[in-house]
């Protein structure tokens, strides 16, 4: 018999199972599948099975899916794939998230839709619009990252039905740096006065009095699964990853005259388990079912934040420390329940699996311009290249990279090969999905 370790290993990590059984009606599976393929002819190898699953599966999973081909097309230098890609992302969340009066409209008629197209969670379409930020650095148009940025922040806290307190300060504190390495010190120090209130990640706990010049990001780990459970097959539950061991080595080319301020600026895991700060048991239909509230109505944040670090090392331990573990009935429920049409009835468990677990930050506020080769932690087999670098006005400079490749599917990286093995959903949707793959097919 397995130990009930190990059954919780396999029965609580649930990713959506492919139906088999589902139809294509108008269209072949054959007919599609050819089209696909000669469309990703042409397309770099590694991002080919990226650019076929986005063809297959339409607009269902559009969103996802361009998000999943952005990060994985940094990996091959490919930024201009990677800012088509998350334009089209981005696009497609403000049309149904923003505080335009047309979006909130488009909005309630998203949540009856049953399958919905996906949209993701708060954290995940704030992540879309920073990553989309650092490109707009890349290319040079500060202006445009710093509006990204802006809008990352006001994803965080928009949710289906209500909106929640801020508690993503990394997006502010980029668009303030921006503000302030253009000359904009009043922007700057109003976007600041923001940063400071209520942010619990480390190196906002001490903030530098004064903006660097210079930012190294990386992204460490990878971001939570989203699972259910039997004893609710309608609430959306997150379970965290491994903890992350070790420091990050980062190899300057010139060495840094002085030492920066080095820490974790933003944990998904809280952002995922938090809305606006208040941990939550869980989201159904769309709505936060918070934890309930100590006696003396104090909510310990730091400590829970803190205690994301230490979780433990494999998803049994990292279950029972959030509560998840259930009884193994109510876990092999969920098990059955797992389905890659969710909608209404049943919480979705459709994820961004390349998204990092933390963003460690390293900060100087005299160096500027500074290149790295690479960068290394204990989890990487070899060092890892910086995929991004930016300057501001020869006044700032920035660099980026990822622990994990978005290439790897065992590290977060999605993409099918032909034949197609998943369960695409042309029903009634053959109109908009012949629109969303001419445009794929004129603008890649």
């Amino acid at each position: 018999m397995l130990r009930l370790g190990a059954v919780l290993c396999l029965l609580l990590v649930l990713l959506p199972v492919p139906d088999a059984s589902a139809g294509w009606r108008s269209r072949s599976e054959k007919e599609l599948t050819a089209e696909a393929d000669a469309f990703v002819k042409n397309k770099p190898e590694a991002l080919q099975p990226f650019f076929h699953t986005l063809y297959m599966e339409g607009e269902w999973n559009a969103v996802l899916n361009f998000n999943l081909l952005a990060l994985a097309a940094l990996e091959v230098n490919r930024p201009d794939i990677a800012e088509i890609a998350l334009d089209e992302s981005t696009a497609r969340i403000q049309a149904v998230f923003s505080s335009d009066p047309k979006a909130q409209i488009a909005r309630q008629q998203w949540i009856t839709l049953d399958p919905r197209d996906f949209r993701g969670e708060p954290y995940e379409r704030a992540m879309a619009f920073l990553y989309r930020g650092l490109l707009y650095l890349h290319s040079g148009d500060a202006d445009a990252a710093r509006a990204a940025f802006q809008q990352a922040a006001q994803q965080s806290i928009l949710g289906e039905g209500e909106n929640y307190d801020p508690s993503f300060s990394l997006p502010v504190y980029l668009a303030a740096w921006v503000s302030n390495c253009q000359g904009d010190e009043a922007r700057s120090a109003e976007l600041m006065a923001s940063v400071q209130k209520g942010a619990v990640d480390p190196f906002f706990q001490n903030l530098p009095a004064a903006m660097p010049r210079h930012i190294t990001l990386i992204d460490r780990g990878l971001g939570p699964r989203k699972v259910i459970t039997g004893e609710s097959r309608t609430t959306l539950r997150f379970l965290p990853r491994a903890d992350i061991n070790g420091p990050v080595q980062i190899h300057y080319t010139k060495p840094p005259v002085e030492v920066p301020v080095r820490a974790v600026a933003a944990n998904l895991d809280w952002l995922a388990l938090t809305r606006g700060g208040r941990r939550v048991q869980g989201i159904v239909d769309g709505k936060a079912q918070f934890a309930q509230m100590p006696a003396d109505g104090a909510l310990p944040d730091a400590a829970f934040y803190a205690s994301l670090s230490t979780l433990g090392s494999d998803n049994a331990a990292i279950a029972r420390s959030l509560g998840l573990s259930g009884n193994r009935s109510s876990l092999l429920g969920a098990a059955a329940s797992a389905n890659p049409r969710a909608g209404k009835t049943e919480a979705d468990t459709r994820s961004w699996g390349s998204l990092p677990k933390l963003l460690y930050i390293e900060v100087f506020a005299g160096d500027f311009g500074l290149e790295i080769g690479d960068f290394s932690t204990l989890a990487t087999r070899k060092p890892r290249p910086m995929l991004l670098g930016a300057k501001i006005k020869d006044q700032c400079s920035l660099a980026y990279g990822r622990e994990y490749s978005a290439l790897d599917p065992t590290q977060g990286g999605v993409g099918n090969p032909s034949p197609w093995p998943a369960s695409p959903l042309e029903d009634d949707r053959d109109k908009v999905n012949e629109e969303l793959r001419k445009k794929l097919r004129s603008k890649f």
